[in-house]
């Protein structure tokens, strides 16, 4: 079971996820997932976990990557008005992204629970949130009639005033440093597709949106992550439904 966490930059995600592998030790990532079937799991720096798992992504997008899909998003990042480093960056991300998707479709028993903080869903930050253009809708819309699906999403909705104030503090690599207008310009626009994509996922019945500041205990998460388990909460999580 797959299930994919997305948000804009700020929302949470990482946050959550560290709260999550700590409370929930057989809980696993996709990325963590990965390294362990190709014998790496016992690799630790970080820097050199990014590596291997961008590698062995690329290697499976090779092979097994989604080529729909994989055409779409190439011919989005070559229609950025950003530059040729950058093109290649969001490239790559695309490309290991699917290709982390399609191993874990391939190597993942159904009744494991593994959580993607980075994964196929959240590829559309990368591809239509920029200061330099406005997202276009269309194009999302083709987004996600290709973009493999997850088995269920966790929407983490954040104020934007937070987002801004967040992404500011931290800084964003497509966003100019010290300038609070074009953050505003850059979460705005990161909103905007993320409420598309929350949008087209609760109509098929694979989101539950979360908001607020999360715990690793929140009961809305008890039963999606773990549904042999009895919820604490008087009624079980609806993915329909968007709770918040």
């Amino acid at each position: 079971m797959i299930v994919e966490l997305i948000g804009c930059t700020g929302a949470g995600k990482s946050y959550l996820t560290r709260q999550l592998l700590a409370a929930r030790p057989g809980l696993v990532t996709g990325h963590d997932f990965v390294l362990r079937q190709a014998r790496l799991g016992w690799v630790r720096p970080s820097a050199a976990r990014r590596l291997l798992v961008t590698l062995l992504g690329l290697a499976a997008c090779a092979a097994w990557g989604p080529r729909p899909f994989l055409r779409f998003a190439f011919g989005a990042v070559r229609g950025l008005p950003v530059g040729t480093g950058e093109k290649l960056k969001l490239a790559r991300i695309t490309a290991r992204n699917a290709g982390i998707d399609a191993l874990l479709r391939r190597l993942a028993p159904p009744d494991l629970p593994v959580l993607a903080d980075e994964g196929t869903l959240q590829t559309a930050h990368y591809l239509f949130v920029h200061v330099s253009a406005p997202p276009d809708p269309e194009q999302v819309s083709a987004f996600l009639r290709l973009v493999p699906r997850p088995d269920a999403a966790v929407y983490l909705r954040q104020p934007e005033e937070v987002l801004v104030e967040r992404t500011l503090r931290r800084g964003h690599g497509r966003v100019p440093p010290g300038r609070p207008d074009l953050t505003a310009r850059f979460v705005g626009r990161a909103v905007q597709v993320m409420e598309q994509l929350a949008a087209a996922l609760d109509e098929e019945g694979r989101l539950i949106t979360l908001s607020g500041q999360l715990q690793a205990g929140d009961p809305r998460l008890a039963g999606l992550f773990y549904p042999v388990e009895v919820p604490a909460a008087p009624q079980p999580v609806q993915l329909s439904g968007g709770a918040s």
